[in-house]
C-alpha cells in the first residue's frame, strides 16, 4: 500500500494514496496507526487522497488517534468526509482545486506535471489555477512523433509565469514553466536542464522515468510531482525513487490511469 510518513516542525504527517477496503489490504496503514498510538501526544495530520470508505479497524484507530493526539484529518473524497463527520470524527474536506493553492505554504519550490498527450486539458486547468509564486514548474508529456506541441503558446496566455520550451544546458529559474520538447528526453542535473536525443526508454521519448528520477536526486522534499496519466509502465520506477527521496507524489488529479495497476507500489521488504 502506498503510504508516506514524515515529520515536519514537530508535526507527524501521514499521506494515504491508495484505496483499501478490507483489513488485510489496509495492514500497512493499520501498522502505521498502531505505531502512532504508542507514542506520546503530538500534532498529527492525516490526508486521504483516494479513499472513499475505511475498514472497521482503520475507523477505530482513527477515532483513538483523534482522542489521543492533536489530530487534523483531511480528505479529497466528499463521500469519506460525510461518513467520518457523521460518526463524530472531525474531518476537513479539500476540493481538488485547493491542492494547488497549498503549494506556497508547503515550502515547495518545484512542481512537475507528467502525462500523455491526452493530459493537456488537465495541465491547462492546473496552470490556470496555480498561484503566482516562487516555484518552478516542469511539464513532460508523451507526444506522437512529429506532432507539434502547442502547449507553450496556450499556457503563456493563461499565467504570469514565464512559459518556454526547455533548451539544453539551461539553468533552472524560479517563476518559470519549462516544457519538454517533443521527441527529446529531458532530465535535471545540478539545477541545469539537459536534453538528450538517445533512443526511447520503455518505448517512450521523452521518458517520464528518466525525468522524475533526476528530480528525485536534485530536489527531494522541495518537490511535488503530479501524475496525470501515462503510457504503459513509464514512471513506475521513478515514483518509487521520489517517495524514497522524501518528495511529495500525488495522483489526486489522475483521471485516466488503469486503476492503479501500473502505478501501484508495495511496501519495501
Amino acid at each position: 500500500m502506498n503510504i508516506k510518513v514524515q515529520t515536519i516542525s514537530n508535526t507527524y504527517y501521514i499521506y494515504v494514496y491508495d484505496v483499501c477496503f478490507e483489513d488485510d489490504e489496509c495492514r500497512d496503514l493499520i501498522f502505521v496507526f498502531n505505531e502512532l498510538l504508542k507514542q506520546k501526544r503530538k500534532d498529527v495530520e492525516i490526508t486521504f487522497f483516494a479513499m472513499d470508505i475505511v475498514s472497521s479497524v482503520v475507523l477505530e484507530l482513527l477515532d483513538d488517534i483523534s482522542n489521543n493526539h492533536n489530530t487534523k484529518i483531511n480528505t479529497f473524497s466528499h463521500h469519506l468526509f460525510l461518513y467520518l463527520v457523521k460518526i463524530g470524527i472531525n474531518t476537513n474536506y479539500i476540493p481538488k482545486k485547493r491542492f494547488l493553492t497549498a503549494l506556497p505554504q508547503r515550502n515547495i519550490k518545484y512542481l512537475s506535471l507528467v502525462g500523455s498527450a491526452d493530459s493537456t486539458d488537465k495541465i491547462v486547468k492546473i496552470i490556470k489555477n496555480l498561484p503566482y509564486c516562487d516555484i518552478t514548474v516542469f511539464i513532460v508529456q508523451h507526444f506522437p512523433k512529429g506532432e507539434k506541441n502547442l502547449l507553450p503558446n496556450i499556457l503563456a496566455n493563461l499565467t504570469n509565469f514565464t512559459v518556454k520550451e526547455a533548451t539544453n544546458n539551461e539553468t533552472v529559474r524560479q517563476k518559470h514553466i519549462y516544457i519538454a520538447p517533443p521527441n527529446y528526453h529531458m532530465y535535471i542535473k545540478e539545477n541545469t536542464i539537459l536534453l538528450s536525443n538517445d533512443e526511447p526508454i520503455k518505448f517512450t521519448k521523452p521518458s517520464i522515468d528518466l525525468f522524475l528520477s533526476s528530480l528525485a536526486s536534485c530536489y527531494q522534499n522541495l518537490l511535488i510531482s503530479v501524475i496525470l496519466c501515462g503510457y504503459r509502465d513509464d514512471g513506475v520506477e521513478s515514483i518509487a525513487k521520489l517517495l524514497k527521496s522524501d518528495s511529495f507524489v500525488t495522483q489526486v488529479l489522475r483521471l485516466e490511469l488503469d486503476k492503479g495497476k501500473a502505478f501501484r507500489f508495495e511496501k519495501e521488504k
